[in-house]
């Protein structure tokens, strides 16, 4: 199972992106409440500076009258330069107004009182350069055009602050209906930013208890031994799915080395009870008979040759038999004592066990589990040869290699194997367990061999019989090549 997954948000990243995304709602409300703010205050700001402007105008336009007066109608000449002096300010003051931009609610009005007033400076020059000149009459007319001008500039500039003060108190209440439209969206703002919180807190914390929820009661249960329930399924896509990950993994090693000591255990046992019937065997009162009973008659006729044959081979199996059972041996090994073994069963037969060897010169020295071939091959002889069916007996030992698989077959022309008897010993039911097998070099059975290879190359699958009665039998062992241990079985 892998642990590493892609697309993995974690959970510091979705806090970052919930408060920041939260802090950026907040932020614009601010920035437009700045700008709400700084443009409501410009607009009361360009409205007083505006009529601040207008009424200075009319207070320097109210002093240049106070000094004209003097200049025309009093013939004092004293006040000519203060005239002069203010006339110049207030037309600079002129000029610079005229340039200024003004919203056009105040327009029209603005720009007639600039213009009366540029009209007012022209009739005042006019009158008091005509009292310089001594043309009186023409000074006192130019005067009362100057002073009508003025009072229609007064006028102007009431009318003007008027409608200032009204468009400011107007402004002003919009502003305030604006003001409260803005508490009343922002109040809807932070009641919706307080709602998806807890949404989103009330998802988010979902998302971890309702992992951890089921992590913690599948620890419950393999801490009561249960390892078999289903894996734990995690949706959050975050560390948690890492974290479940790991834990079925662990779950699935748990199970995996408990199956493996299992087997581990069935295996001691298997070669515990081989080596058993081993033992029994070697006091085997039914092969020893027989052997020393074929012995004694070789001696009787004097024949000397095959009788030390057969003792020499009669002592190789019973030594084979007293080494450890559960090492590993190679098959030449496993082949010497099944030679021994054939010649004591061909001088047993009268000769009519014929025994043919096709072993592969590459695999005499892969290592396989002890006691295999030889059981095989006496299974052969005692349950297969009947001499009323068929009067010899011809048995093949085929061993090769294949690709990555070491194959032994073991081929017999004897009486056959019954259909329901392969099904037993395939389905490791054979009954075997405890039972002397008559005749037989050791106690071990077709069932015991293919228990301990089962367990030892973990394949249910590594032996198959194939038979037809009376015609022939087939048992093919397929060893797998590939592990690292394959040489030290």
């Amino acid at each position: 199972m892998k642990l590493e997954r892609l697309n993995i948000l974690p959970i510091k990243n979705k806090l970052l992106m919930f408060f920041s995304f939260f802090i950026l709602i907040i932020f614009m409300i601010c920035i437009y409440a700045s700008v709400y703010i700084d443009s409501t205050e410009a607009l009361f700001v360009s409205s007083v500076s505006i009529n601040k402007d207008i009424m200075g105008l009319i207070r320097s336009t109210s002093s240049i009258k106070y000094f004209g007066e003097q200049v025309v109608e009093d013939n004092n000449f004293d006040n000519l330069n203060q005239y002069i002096q203010f006339s110049e300010g207030l037309k600079n003051q002129v000029r610079q107004l005229e340039e200024t931009s003004v919203s056009n609610v105040y327009l029209i009005n603005y720009e007639n009182i600039i213009k009366m007033i540029g009209t007012y400076l022209e009739q005042m020059d006019q009158g008091v350069n005509a009292t310089r000149f001594s043309e009186g009459t023409a000074a006192q007319i130019h005067f009362n055009q100057a002073s009508r001008t003025f009072k229609l500039i007064e006028d102007a500039g009431s009318r003007f602050s008027s409608q200032v003060l009204e468009v400011t108190v107007n402004d002003y209440e919009r502003v305030v209906e604006i003001q409260e439209d803005f508490r009343i969206y922002v109040s809807i703002m932070i009641a919706l930013i307080i709602f998806y919180s807890y949404v989103y807190i009330f998802y988010f914390s979902n998302n971890i208890t309702k992992p951890l929820d089921k992590i913690s009661k599948r620890a419950k249960e393999i801490s009561s031994g249960d390892f078999n329930t289903s894996d734990i399924l995690i949706e959050t896509n975050d560390e948690l799915v890492l974290i479940g990950d790991a834990f079925n993994k662990m779950n699935h090693d748990i199970i995996r080395l408990l199956e493996e000591e299992r087997k581990k255990v069935q295996l001691e046992e298997a070669w515990k009870d081989a080596e058993l019937r081993a033992l029994q065997a070697q006091l085997n009162p039914h092969f020893l008979f027989n052997t020393l009973n074929i012995i004694t008659q070789k001696a009787i006729l004097n024949d000397i040759q095959n009788t030390t044959k057969l003792i020499k081979s009669l002592s190789k199996i019973l030594r084979y038999n007293l080494s450890k059972f559960d090492a590993p041996v190679t098959i030449r090994d496993e082949m010497d004592i099944v030679k021994e073994y054939g010649e004591i069963m061909k001088s047993r037969f009268n000769n009519k066990i014929v025994i043919h060897y096709n072993i592969d010169h590459l695999v005499y020295d892969i290592s396989i589990p002890r006691m295999i071939i030889q059981p095989l091959v006496e299974n052969c002889i005692i349950h297969g040869y009947n001499a009323s069916v068929r009067k010899e007996m011809t048995i093949e030992i085929r061993i090769f290699k294949e690709e990555e698989s070491l194959n032994i077959h073991i081929w017999d022309d004897g009486i056959g194997f019954e259909p329901e008897v392969i099904q037993k010993v395939l389905e490791s039911v054979e009954d075997d367990d405890g039972i002397q097998h008559k005749g037989h070099t050791t106690g071990i059975g077709i069932g015991n061999i293919k228990k301990r290879l089962e367990m030892t190359y973990s394949n249910p699958d590594i032996m198959s019989i194939e038979s037809e009665i009376k015609v022939y039998s087939l048992i093919k062992i397929t060893i797998p090549l590939n592990r690292k241990d394959d040489q030290d079985v």
